[in-house]
């Protein structure tokens, strides 16, 4: 059999080079023809795919012998990837990319459709799992060799025992060896082939015809989510449906919402600030459903509300698995190198026992923000735990906004927060019609909120922690949050404090780490979000121009098939930290909106 072009073991892809694909339940990123991640069944299950994270897993298909695509880009308004290639002898291929997704949910299989599109080409694939992020090699059973189509299947012995097939028309010959497939068919111009793999109780497809059926109904599902939405008719229209449909694949079927696709992508290079972010936080997935509830995606935010809602009644915790599992305990992968040399790999969460008082706020906003006209039963037991756990938090100590693993603190981001949930909480609570509880929560609302002026600097800048100088960018909230009008004089000396002094080689960090005293060594990049929130910053005090030019800047970190990770090296554009990252995507779409909302019409990179 030809040998086909190899991945090379020490070859890691830009992340700003990858390509994301959803089904509701899990996702993948590709790059070049090569699936890098894919965690099952669920995106925070254990990885199949783990080469982004120095694994052995892989899944290439393209020409044979040759390495490199010519062009690769999303189909349009769907979480569906082509990439074409051209052969030193003329020919040209091109390989579409689906994880099958349709109204009914996802069928638990991702087709790769192969396309001769000029000559003759040699198309071949290799797919290689390792179950268990790479601690268990898959064994293949050769189960139908009938007409082209050849199956196989691999079971994992641990972790819920996925069992993946394998079925293809690539036939010419197809090897099932040390724990590979590989095939290889010659394709002439207008012969199609395919290969899938399939997971769970569904059928893989049968044919080629059946195959692109699939994907075609993957294509027309997203196209029809968008169309749902109202997405505004004007230049930046096209960004932010992009980033809408990447919160929407960050969505999973339980009604959560992951803050990223991926576990301990370093923050900087060789750094050790590597998490696993394939959870449900409160704080990214409320921000997520409200910045898409705006754009008229409201089965988000409805959705996200029930899952919190039908959580034991139990203190809140801040982050939950994506089915609602409530242990997160953080486990250290010794076997994996990570990215680039970037150890350690995680996965779990040490943080999701961490007290975090933003938590009341964060869910408050939510229900605030999209369910205010329809509450139910269940969503007002829910603001009752939340507005009451808000209570018993003023005044307490906690690991703020960004989660430190220093000592806790009285940090302002999280007495803002306190602050929401209880004038969100005293809101709905006049809504329904319950005054008692409506005037106790505003009263101490207007307590927190004395205290939060209270604690601003002498310069009318506040800090991370009232009394200390060290910035906060979550600060620019504040505004955005109305806790003071955009025209107060606090929020023009806090939005040009935090410019000035969190500047980052043209883009923002979240904080100062010599300064915040976040517990952990190394730096840290540009921060996306936080870039986003500058944006809405210099809306609110009438900075249009300088609005527009930081929009431009940090839009331009776009990767070539428009993800953000968290954050990214301005001096050379590349992404860093875990990504697709929810919390870019929805800030892209808050900072748009707050420039349409402010009459920009000509826009232009």
């Amino acid at each position: 059999m030809p040998k086909l072009s190899p991945l090379s073991r020490t070859e890691f892809p830009r992340l700003e080079g990858l390509g994301f694909l959803a089904d509701g339940e899990t996702i993948a990123l590709t790059e070049g023809g090569k699936v890098h991640w894919l965690c099952l069944p669920y995106m925070d299950g254990p990885s199949v795919f783990s080469g982004l994270l120095g694994g052995r897993g892989r899944f290439h298909v393209g020409p044979v012998g040759v390495n490199s695509p010519t062009a690769q880009r999303n189909i349009a308004d769907a979480l569906a990837i082509e990439t074409e290639w051209r052969t030193p002898e003329g020919g040209r291929l091109t390989v579409t990319d689906a994880l099958v997704r349709t109204p009914h949910g996802a069928r638990q299989t991702l087709v790769r459709l192969i396309k001769c599109t000029g000559g003759e080409v040699r198309a071949g694939a290799v797919l290689e799992p390792d179950f268990d992020y790479g601690r268990e090699t898959a064994q293949w059973e050769v189960h139908l060799r009938e007409g082209q189509r050849i199956e196989g299947v691999a079971r994992a012995r641990s972790h819920d025992g996925i069992e993946l097939r394998v079925t293809t028309d690539l036939d010419d010959p197809v090897e099932f060896e040390r724990g590979q497939v590989k095939a290889a068919r010659t394709l002439s111009e207008g012969d199609g082939a395919y290969i899938a793999i399939t997971w769970g109780d569904h059928q893989p497809p049968q044919s080629y015809t059946e195959a692109e059926s699939l994907v075609k109904d993957t294509i027309d599902y997203w196209r029809d989510r968008i169309a749902s939405g109202r997405v505004p008719d004007h230049p930046f229209g096209a960004d932010m449906a992009r980033s809408a449909l990447f919160l929407m694949g960050l969505c999973h079927r339980s009604g959560s919402i992951a803050a990223a696709g991926t576990t301990s992508l370093p923050e900087t290079p060789g750094g050790i600030r590597n998490w696993d972010y394939r959870f449900v936080w409160g704080r990214d997935g409320a921000m997520s459903a409200i910045a898409l509830h705006r754009l008229g995606f409201t089965e988000v935010a409805d959705s996200l509300v029930k899952f919190f809602a039908n959580l034991p009644e139990e203190d809140v915790q801040i982050m939950y698995g994506l089915n609602g599992r409530t242990r997160l305990t953080e486990e250290i992968l010794d076997h994996l190198r990570g990215y680039e040399g970037a150890g350690p790999v995680r996965i779990g969460n040490g943080a999701f026992d961490q007290v975090q008082n933003d938590i009341w706020g964060q869910l408050l906003e939510l229900i605030y923000q999209t369910q205010r006209d329809k509450q139910t039963a269940e969503t007002w037991r829910l603001v009752v735990r939340l507005a009451d756990g808000a209570l018993k938090a003023w005044g307490t100590r906690d690991r703020g906004f960004w989660e430190v693993r220093g000592e806790p603190q009285h940090f302002t981001s999280s007495q803002l927060y306190l602050w929401v949930a209880l004038d969100r909480g005293s809101r709905l609570a006049a809504i329904r019609g319950d005054r008692e509880k409506a005037r106790e929560w505003a009263k101490t609302a207007e307590e927190i909120r004395k205290a939060i002026l209270d604690g601003v600097r002498e310069d009318g800048v506040f800090t991370a922690v009232p009394g200390r100088d060290a910035l906060d960018a979550s600060c620019l909230l504040i505004p955005t949050l109305r806790l003071l009008p955009p025209d107060d004089w606090r929020v023009r000396a806090t939005v040009h404090a935090v410019a000035e002094g969190l500047a980052h080689k043209g883009g923002l960090l979240r904080y100062d780490t010599n300064e915040f005293g976040d517990g952990l060594p190394g730096e840290e990049m540009a921060f996306v979000i936080t870039s986003f929130w500058l944006v809405q910053g210099y809306v609110a005090i009438g900075e249009l121009t300088l609005a527009e030019e930081l929009y431009h800047r940090t839009v331009a970190y776009t990767g070539s098939l428009g993800l953000l990770a968290e954050e990214v090296d301005p001096d050379t554009g590349r992404h860093w930290g875990n990504t697709p990252q929810a919390f870019s995507h929805l800030g892209l779409i808050d900072a748009a909106l707050a420039l349409i909302n402010a009459g920009v019409q000509v826009v232009g990179r």
